[in-house]
């Protein structure tokens, strides 16, 4: 771990969360970066330059990383479904559905999607 929720190897970040609050709802996702066209990644996330200079941070490139080359070289050929199941496996998890997922109303969806996009 590394600040205040990063998930790090190397020093490097491999997951992100996000969480919307609105009005007494909590919706929180999450994920983890198994492969990564860094790229793209460096054209999609911009943080601000001020913020990434002022941690000593190159680029966003340098700050992260995907778990593939980290795998054990039996799993680096791994599908995303593969991966998926191997996680619920390793988490002990029946499956997918295990994980409590509430369901929202039409109107509060659209609430929530019309925040996002404002």
């Amino acid at each position: 771990m590394g600040g205040r929720n990063d998930l790090l190897i190397h020093g490097k970040k491999f997951s992100g969360t996000s969480m919307l609050v609105n009005d007494s709802k909590v919706i929180v996702g999450g994920t983890l970066l198994l492969d990564a066209d860094y790229k793209t990644l460096e054209q999609v996330l911009t943080p601000n330059k001020k913020k990434l200079a002022a941690k000593g941070v190159k680029s966003v490139q340098s700050r992260i990383t995907a778990l593939r080359p980290y795998l054990a070289k039996e799993h680096r050929d791994i599908t995303i479904e593969a991966f998926r199941k191997l996680l619920i496996k390793e988490l002990k998890l029946e499956t997918y559905f295990s994980i409590r997922i509430p369901w929202y109303t039409k109107d509060l969806m659209h609430k929530i999607n019309f925040n996002l996009l404002a």
